[in-house]
C-alpha cells in the first residue's frame, strides 16, 4: 500500500527527482491522501504534512539536501512520535505498515487543505515567535488538539 503526498510548487522544486507522476497514483491507501509544503523556520527548511480528510499534521523540521533519500523514513518515524504522544499504543513496525511506502506527486490544488495548512502556519509561527516553543512534538500535539 502507498500514502500519497502532494506537494506545494515550492517543495515540487526541491523534491523533483522523488516525484512520480499522476498516472502511477492507484489508490490513496488507508490513511488517504496528503498534502505538504515547506515552510522557513529560525532559516531552516521544514515540512508541514497535513491529511486532507482528518487534517491531521505532522511536521519534520531541518530538512536537507542529503536527507532527501532518507525522507521515507523520517516520515515514519515523526508519525511514530506524534501517535505515541497522542496516547496510541502502536510500535513503530505497526506505524511503518499503516503508513506504507510513501510516494510524492506534484500539487492537486486542494483549496480546502491549503487554507488548513496556512491557518497552521500561522499558529506554528505564534507559537515559536511568542516564546511557547518547547519541542517540535509538542507543537504537533497543540495543533491536532
Amino acid at each position: 500500500m502507498s500514502t500519497p503526498i502532494f506537494t506545494s510548487k515550492k517543495l515540487e522544486k526541491l523534491i523533483l527527482k522523488y516525484l512520480r507522476p499522476k498516472e502511477e497514483l492507484v489508490n490513496e491507501g488507508s490513511l488517504g491522501k496528503w498534502n505538504a509544503i515547506v515552510f522557513y523556520l529560525n532559516r531552516k527548511k521544514n515540512w508541514l504534512l497535513i491529511n486532507s480528510k482528518t487534517h491531521f499534521s505532522l511536521i519534520i523540521m531541518d530538512i536537507r539536501a542529503k536527507d532527501l533519500p532518507t525522507i521515507q523514513e523520517n516520515i515514519h518515524q515523526e508519525s511514530f512520535l506524534q501517535l505515541v504522544m497522542e496516547g496510541m499504543d502502536l510500535s513503530q513496525d505497526q506505524v511503518i505498515e499503516i503508513v506504507g511506502d510513501i510516494s510524492f506527486f506534484s500539487t492537486d490544488a486542494d483549496r480546502k487543505a491549503l487554507g488548513h495548512i496556512n491557518q497552521i502556519l500561522l499558529y506554528i509561527e505564534d507559537l515559536v515567535y511568542g516564546g511557547n516553543f518547547s519541542s517540535i512534538v509538542q507543537i504537533n500535539a497543540i495543533i491536532n488538539t
